[in-house]
């Protein structure tokens, strides 16, 4: 399958072993949640076990843009790194591959040619309702509810559409495609899974569309792909896309300039002043950031 080349990224080798927030995050702080059942000391508790390291230059705290943000806590020069966490820290299909406790529902999807998206969302939720799972923690900070889009249901798609005929038929043709899958993993796993519902496997697709990155890695031969993979800590950083110059901070692998290839990096491309909220790119390319992937992936309504 299309999976198989890809098993071989240095992911393999390297693996180991918001809610809004109501108060400033930073270390300091024993009483902030960052998620709905996880505090931010027990969040970087978990971060430092698996390698994730963020700077202690920075904060999470309420964003005016809605949720949780990173924060400067004081003056950051041009080129400082603020966040680094090795690829085996990330969620992604490798760990899916690999996966003991899942390999017998990866191999019948992999047979059926499952889309990456859908095995993904799959893995996710079957991992979010494992407590043994090492991303517990990771799990458990990410919001239990997400709004529309980029949840979607017939009266939803017929509203886009009543909006915007070709928002309508993305958004029908996405519904369609999520449908199909959950209704072709339910006969191949069976409903008798508590974990696998319509309602998880949309959330998790929701999770993954407007959380993912999308980063390179390099396999045993030297040859580098692109993997989505969800990056624990990364995911806080918010984007103004009215306002390019407000981007503030740049994430990438060693592929694409920063370090060693088993890394991701986050840093600044600019001065940041003490209190600014640290924003990001979410699809760095421009060819890419329609619209209507901003809105049905995001929720970031342009139209």
């Amino acid at each position: 399958s299309e999976w198989s080349l890809v098993a071989l990224l240095t992911l393999f080798a390297v693996l180991a072993s918001g809610s809004q927030s109501e108060s400033s995050c930073d270390a300091r702080n024993n009483g902030c949640k960052v998620g709905n059942e996880v505090s931010w000391p027990e969040f970087l508790a978990w971060c430092k076990e698996r390698d994730i390291i963020p700077s202690n230059k920075i904060e999470i705290k309420n964003s005016t843009l809605g949720g949780v943000g990173v924060f400067a806590l004081e003056a950051l020069q041009r080129d400082e790194e603020i966040l680094r966490v090795p690829l085996g820290s990330m969620l992604n299909i490798e760990h899916a591959m690999i996966s003991e406790e899942f390999a017998s529902y990866f191999d019948l999807l992999d047979q059926h040619e499952f889309r990456e998206l859908d095995v993904m969302a799959l893995f996710l939720i079957f991992e979010r309702a494992r407590p043994a799972s090492p991303f517990a923690t990771y799990l458990k900070r990410l919001p239990s509810l997400l709004s529309w889009p980029p949840l979607l249901d017939e009266i939803v798609v017929r509203h886009l559409g009543d909006r915007d005929p070709a928002l309508g038929r993305s958004a029908s043709e996405r519904l369609v495609q999520q449908t199909e899958a959950f209704q072709q993993a339910s006969k191949l796993i069976g409903l008798s899974h508590t974990w696998l519902t319509w309602e998880n496997f949309q959330w998790a697709h929701g999770i993954l569309r407007s959380r993912s990155h999308l980063i390179s890695a390099r396999d045993s031969t030297g040859k580098w792909h692109r993997a989505m993979c969800l990056v624990p800590f990364a995911d806080l950083f918010n984007t103004k896309v009215e306002s390019t110059s407000a981007i503030s901070v740049t994430c990438r692998t060693g592929a694409e300039a920063f370090g060693p290839a088993s890394i991701f990096s986050c840093r600044t491309i600019r001065a940041v002043t003490a209190g600014e909220e640290l924003l990001v790119t979410y699809i760095g390319d421009d060819s890419r950031r329609t619209r209507q992937r901003l809105l049905l992936d995001y929720g970031i309504d342009l139209f």
